[in-house]
C-alpha cells in the first residue's frame, strides 16, 4: 500500500492517503479517510465496487474517491442506495477530482 501526504487538508493536520487496496479497517477508522483511486478498478465493475464499498460504511464514515472526471453518474447511483449519503467535492479538477462520500444514515 502506498502512502502520500494530503496537501489539501483545510485544518492543516497531516493526513495519509491510501491507494488500492483499501482495507476494511481503513473504511471504519475515523482518524483517516480512505482514498480509492477508481482508475485502478476495471471499468466494467467500477461502479459496482464503489457502491459495494459505500454500502458497507456505518453512518458517520466516509470514502474519498479519486476520479478523472466529476463522477455525476456514480453520485446519482449513490442517491438510490439504501440509507442516506452526503458528498463533498474536495478537488474539482482539472486533472483529478476528489469526492468525499459520507454515509449519514442506514
Amino acid at each position: 500500500m502506498s502512502e502520500r501526504p494530503n496537501p489539501g487538508r483545510e485544518d492543516g493536520r497531516d493526513q495519509t492517503r491510501h491507494s488500492l487496496p483499501v482495507h476494511s479497517h481503513a473504511l471504519h477508522d475515523a482518524s483517516q479517510d480512505a482514498v480509492l483511486d477508481v482508475q485502478a478498478i476495471p471499468h466494467f465493475v467500477r461502479h459496482a465496487a464503489i457502491l459495494g464499498a459505500l454500502s458497507s460504511l456505518n453512518p458517520g464514515f466516509s470514502l474519498t474517491i479519486k476520479a478523472s472526471h466529476l463522477p455525476a453518474p456514480l453520485l446519482a447511483q449513490v442517491d438510490r442506495l439504501p440509507g442516506a449519503f452526503d458528498y463533498e467535492v474536495l478537488q474539482d479538477g482539472p486533472e483529478f477530482w476528489f469526492v468525499r462520500i459520507t454515509r449519514t444514515a442506514l
